[in-house]
């Protein structure tokens, strides 16, 4: 678990934060996979040669870069790796 979960929380509070964390990790593995799912969705849609044909091609790139990257944040914060 990230120490982004408990930072700035008293020991109780981290005591619960931990424990809920634990007792969750088969929605949140099932979260990971639904989200790569998203990326991967995503990356087909990006590869399309219509995508080519936009003139703001460069922004839409971009775009679905950041949507990709907050994604595997989000996938990272859930991980208990």
């Amino acid at each position: 678990m990230k120490t982004v979960w408990t930072k700035g929380k008293d020991k109780q509070e981290v005591d619960d934060i931990r424990s809920t964390f634990k007792a969750s990790i088969v929605i949140r593995a099932r979260l990971a996979e639904i989200l790569d799912a998203k990326i991967v969705s995503k990356e087909r849609a990006c590869m399309d040669t219509e995508e080519y044909d936009c003139a703001n091609w460069a922004y839409k790139q971009a775009d679905a870069q950041g949507y990709k990257r907050a994604l595997s944040e989000i996938i990272s914060l859930i991980n208990d790796k």
